[in-house]
């Protein structure tokens, strides 16, 4: 992993938002001479995309000169190709070697296709959730959603929230469905998140709740999935809660 592809990655202010996230999944995976090779499943699984997208973006990238793909000779084995990202901007003019090669030891072709340098991949995508202006990564803006979830879980279950890859992805989703503009809250959020983390489950994300958002507007559940009792409907007089 490199900060500096990372960084080169982000400033590629000339492409679509989708293709901007597996350029960063790719610059994730990239060696000091930004030369990668991991899987469509991998990158589609990191990016929350479907294998036929990341392909798509994958192709666009290269016909925007950004990368270049290098087949790999099979021999009767599926192998993944190998990404050379047009990375220069820290690069020595003299013979093209990085100024400042990162620490991280390099890793045989063939080995482990799909071990990465390491960078958190949810940094990234925290970080993209925002908008990119200018081609630079921006302070993530807090979701107000996202948000209140976290901190009624802290209030409720007195541990704090770990983050769920799916999650802006699904409250996206949601907020698309219920006709709710980015970075507002989904009309009853409140009362379904303290319904959801009321209720008897094994795991709670932003993600699961925002799949069955529609049930827990309206009740818990026990562990079986059943209606326990409904958690008083605040009432508001001359919009006080009483």
């Amino acid at each position: 992993m490199s900060i500096q592809m990372i960084d080169w990655a982000f400033r590629q202010t000339q492409i679509s938002s989708p293709m901007k996230f597996v350029l960063l999944a790719l610059a994730n995976y990239a060696d000091p001479a930004g030369r990668c090779w991991p899987s469509y499943s991998k990158v589609a699984e990191l990016t929350n995309m479907c294998r036929r997208a990341v392909i798509n973006n994958i192709s666009k990238l290269e016909e925007s000169g950004l990368l270049t793909i290098e087949k790999r000779p099979t021999n009767g084995k599926h192998l993944s190709s190998i990404y050379q990202l047009s990375y220069s901007e820290y690069r020595s003019p003299s013979n093209g070697a990085l100024d400042s090669p990162p620490s991280a030891p390099d890793a045989p072709l063939g080995s482990a296709p799909d071990a990465p340098y390491t960078v958190n991949i949810n940094t990234v995508i925290d970080t993209i959730h925002g908008a990119i202006v200018n081609g630079d990564p921006p302070a993530r803006m807090p979701d107000p959603a996202y948000k209140l979830f976290t901190d009624l879980h802290q209030e409720l279950k007195h541990t704090a929230y770990v983050h769920h890859t799916k999650d802006f992805v699904h409250l996206a989703a949601l907020r698309k469905a219920n006709n709710v503009a980015t970075g507002e809250l989904p009309e009853h959020w409140e009362y379904a998140v303290r319904n959801y983390l009321s209720s008897n489950l094994a795991n709670f994300t932003v993600a699961d709740l925002c799949t069955k958002f529609a049930v827990f507007c309206n009740h818990s559940v026990d562990r079986y999935g059943k209606r326990v009792e409904d958690q008083p409907k605040p009432y508001k007089r001359n919009g006080v809660v009483l």
